[in-house]
């Protein structure tokens, strides 16, 4: 696990995390980002309130930093799952199958992704 903090901590500028496995990407984000553990645990501490939105179409994929693909937004989360997660001013928390994604309202681009966190 150490090992593979220091690699994941090394390709940090490039953004990239490197893991064979999601558990294990999981815990290497852990390591490096808190607050968005902290913001998975949220969402598990009140599982009741979130749902899957329906997935993606085929061939989307969502990347950080880039904007949503054309006419392709994911679906809201409802009043009472925004309420356990923080409030940007011009962000909007979104669920798209299995992840929760924070998007700019005006461009549509990805800040965050919380991957598989509504498996």
């Amino acid at each position: 696990m150490i090992a593979a903090v220091i690699v994941a901590a090394r390709n940090r500028a490039s953004g990239t995390i490197v893991a064979k496995s999601i558990a294990v990407r999981r815990m290497i984000i852990a390591a490096l980002h808190p607050e968005i553990s902290a913001r998975r645990q949220t969402i598990r501490d009140n599982h009741g309130y979130f749902v899957r939105g329906a997935p993606p179409p085929p061939g989307v994929r969502l990347v950080r930093g880039q904007p949503l693909p054309r006419g392709y937004y994911g679906e809201r989360l409802d009043n009472r799952a925004l309420a356990h997660l923080p409030y940007y001013q011009g962000y909007e928390w979104r669920r798209m199958g299995g992840d929760v994604v924070l998007i700019a309202i005006g461009s549509g681009i990805v800040y965050e992704i919380l991957d598989g966190v509504l498996n």
